[in-house]
């Protein structure tokens, strides 16, 4: 990939074992020994929660390592809150958000979301994409205060299969989504899109 290590998997995504996973900010701490790290499964719908990775690192380890590529979407709430709760740097860091902007024609005056930018860019069957819209349908009736919801449901231990499912829908297309943009930036633009990015991370 013009000498840039491809990301494994995402934040939140391991594209290899075909499952998601997410790390839970809730219980990242540094005197945690080791951090707990937890992961969704989708086809087995449930959850697991372990020590270390194959790798024999925590999570704040992995998150802090320059070597292993992480991949986000605007990433700057996230690095501030990692930074400023639990003291963890995050480096290696792709913002997508970023990148998408490096692929237009035209810069433009604004940012897209995540939202439009995965059904407009990541190749999906129409049965994905008619999945992906109902889960986030469904997932903002249990945020939405007009329908009953909180945003209170995304503190509760342990997470809800609804609460995980929603959050899972757009993580599971971020190394599509990564793929896509990567292919379409040519390697100067893919190293200014990464150096954005850690300038993105910074911002806190």
């Amino acid at each position: 990939m013009s000498g840039v290590q491809e990301p494994t998997g995402a934040v939140g995504t391991d594209k290899d074992r075909g499952e998601s996973e997410f790390v839970d900010n809730h219980r990242v701490k540094k005197e945690q020994s080791p951090s707990q790290r937890n992961t969704f499964d989708r086809e087995r719908n449930s959850a697991h929660i372990w020590s270390r990775n194959n790798y024999g690192q925590d999570s704040s380890v992995d998150l802090e390592s320059d070597g292993i590529p992480k991949v986000f979407f605007d990433v700057r709430n996230d690095s501030a809150a990692m930074f400023h709760q639990y003291q963890v740097e995050l480096a290696g860091i792709y913002d997508l958000e970023v990148m998408e902007v490096g692929t237009r024609a035209r810069p433009g005056k604004y940012l897209a979301g995540l939202a439009k930018c995965i059904s407009r860019d990541v190749p999906m069957t129409p049965f994905e994409k008619a999945s992906w819209r109902a889960t986030k349908e469904r997932g903002k009736t249990l945020f939405s205060l007009q329908h009953g919801g909180s945003y209170e449901v995304i503190n509760a231990r342990p997470l809800s299969k609804e609460v995980v499912e929603y959050c899972v829908q757009d993580v599971q297309f971020l190394p599509r989504l990564w793929q896509t943009y990567s292919r379409a930036l040519t390697p100067t633009l893919r190293q200014k899109a990464q150096a954005e990015s850690q300038t993105t991370k910074a911002m806190m």
